[in-house]
């Protein structure tokens, strides 16, 4: 049952971090002169290649006949996996010259460390009890002096990990750079308890030492918690940027939504405003894509409409009928104007047309068209010309 959990748990494990590891080819283009940006990609690479090679270690080892050779690579990429995250925290918040000081003493300590575990795994005798490939693994206790290096500098860089993070962590106020440090410190803290019941089991084993329990259920959830943890913390800039481009949508389409009966009513009153018309509610609604697009479209079709409705209501004498012989529905869309620019000259609404701020313009029509909703209950009380007649010829913004 255990043994199945751990599978699992390896497998999904596995699919996140590659997950992640594809977000972050993709936006590679990104920052690509942030050192801390590298040794985010670097950490994340390291971290995916260290759990696939450890679940593939059995296969590994029977294919080159070389027992816990896939253990050995797979601590190896969990050591530059925690090199390349120390060096990330520490190119957040230390000076540039000094992070990057920071930085390549921690590639220098590591780039030592790895050629003599190597050392130490080729010197130690071959123990093929202990290999993922034998059945009797997950029992057996693998026994070598590279262990304890590999132990060691792991237990190092978590300590220095937690306590960069913690100090970062003070000076950090965007909730998503708040949550990965404390993701990557709880991830530090499941990492050194793996450690040491790692050293508890290993001691014991060396000292021929009968102890409680065993490896696989205690050293080995650790294990899966810290890189579950560690994927976690890795995973929210990409879920962050998701969030935002949602959001974002989400936004415009309420947006696009709001504009359709204002839109549609300049529409029926100048037909020529709109470039793609979209006269069905349906069709308007069924709309999801090229929101950027058509959104800023609506907004360019409603002011060239309020444009033309000034030129036809300030011109009867030009032959154009005016605001007294149109339709109902643009007699209250006049109202809904006059009653909008009041409200923009006594500071109760932000006019907004004209602006540079894409989003202050659609605010502001966003109003307008809350005014022009709410004038179908107004007109009810008035009689068919009275809403013409009270303000026939409405002022209008021109750029």
């Amino acid at each position: 049952m255990i043994s199945r959990w751990v599978t699992d748990s390896q497998l999904l494990l596995i699919v996140g971090c590659w997950a992640v590891v594809a977000w972050r080819i993709r936006h590679a283009q990104r920052n690509r002169a942030s050192r801390a940006a590298q040794a985010l990609s670097v950490a994340i690479g390291a971290l995916a290649l260290s759990i696939t090679v450890q679940f593939g270690a059995g296969l590994l080892d029977r294919t080159l006949g070389v027992p816990n050779v896939g253990r050995l690579l797979s601590n190896c990429a969990t050591l530059i996996a925690c090199c390349a995250a120390r060096a990330f925290v520490v190119y957040l918040w230390h000076p540039t010259r000094e992070a990057t000081l920071r930085a390549r003493r921690a590639w220098t300590q590591l780039a030592v460390v790895l050629p003599i575990a190597f050392l130490l795994f080729v010197i130690t005798p071959m123990d093929f009890a202990s290999s993922r490939a034998d059945p009797r693994h997950a029992t057996a206790v693998y026994s070598s002096p590279y262990v304890y290096v590999y132990l060691g500098y792991l237990a190092y860089c978590l300590i220095q990990m937690l306590r960069e993070s913690r100090r970062c962590l003070r000076l950090v106020t965007d909730f998503a750079l708040r949550l990965t440090l404390n993701l990557t410190m709880g991830g530090c803290v499941t990492g050194l308890a793996y450690v040491s019941f790692k050293l508890f089991y290993l001691i014991g084993h060396d000292l021929n030492v009968r102890l409680p329990g065993r490896e696989i259920i205690t050293a080995t959830p650790m294990y899966i918690f810290s890189i579950g943890l560690f994927a976690l913390c890795l995973a929210v800039p990409p879920v962050r940027t998701v969030v935002a481009a949602l959001q974002r949508w989400i936004r415009q389409y309420c947006s696009y939504q709001r504009l359709y009966p204002l839109w549609q009513a300049v529409y029926r009153a100048a037909p020529t405003v709109a470039l793609d018309p979209r006269p069905s509610r349906l069709r308007s609604r069924l709309t999801v894509r090229d929101l950027d697009y058509l959104l800023y479209r609506r907004v360019i079709e409603i002011r060239d409409g309020q444009l033309a409705l000034l030129d036809r209501t300030s011109n009867p004498d030009a032959g154009r009928p005016t605001s007294v012989h149109i339709c109902h529905e643009t007699q209250r869309l006049l109202y809904a104007l006059h009653q909008w620019t009041d409200d923009a000259r006594t500071g109760r609404g932000q006019l907004g047309l004209g602006s540079a701020d894409l989003t202050v313009e659609i605010r502001s029509l966003e109003r307008l068209a809350k005014i022009f909703a709410n004038s179908r209950r107004d007109s009810e009380q008035l009689e068919g010309g009275e809403l013409a007649a009270h303000h026939p010829r409405p002022s209008f913004p021109v750029d």
